[in-house]
């Protein structure tokens, strides 16, 4: 990795059963895979360009403590476009726990997407893609 800023957001597990998942990148590369025997529900490893920022939350929904809504989003993104900087662009690199069941609302922009949900419980899936080379 090795940019201006290196984050890693950790969310816990706490007994959740299923999550609401929105990410939101504009301009990066996302590597979006699961994790067996992850004792946490989502790491997200973050190497943000120089000028990027990101956001993210998360909240329990009105169901019960066993579902969570997570969000995490970049900001800024124009600002960071890598030939304005240092020629590189924001990495995302998220693992998500395996045994909980996902609903997944992954938005691109100018975005290199690599995904592989192929161990993951995915209930529902939206994605809205500029422009990318994803998956």
């Amino acid at each position: 990795m090795g940019s201006a800023l290196q984050k890693q957001l950790i969310w816990p597990k706490d007994g959740i059963e299923r999550a609401e998942l929105e990410l939101n990148i504009g301009i990066g590369e996302l590597r979006l895979d699961s994790a067996s025997d992850m004792g946490e529900l989502i790491i997200a490893d973050l190497d943000l360009a120089r000028g990027a920022e990101v956001s993210h939350n998360s909240a329990n929904m009105d169901s019960g403590d066993d579902v969570v809504r997570v969000w995490l989003r970049s900001d800024g993104d124009f600002f960071s476009f890598p030939r304005f900087f240092d020629g590189r662009a924001s990495e995302w690199d998220v693992q998500l726990n395996d045994s909980v069941r996902w609903e997944m609302d992954l938005k691109f922009g100018l975005a290199d997407a690599h995904l592989d949900l192929s161990d993951l419980q995915v209930s529902e899936l939206t994605l809205d893609r500029g422009v990318d080379r994803s998956m």
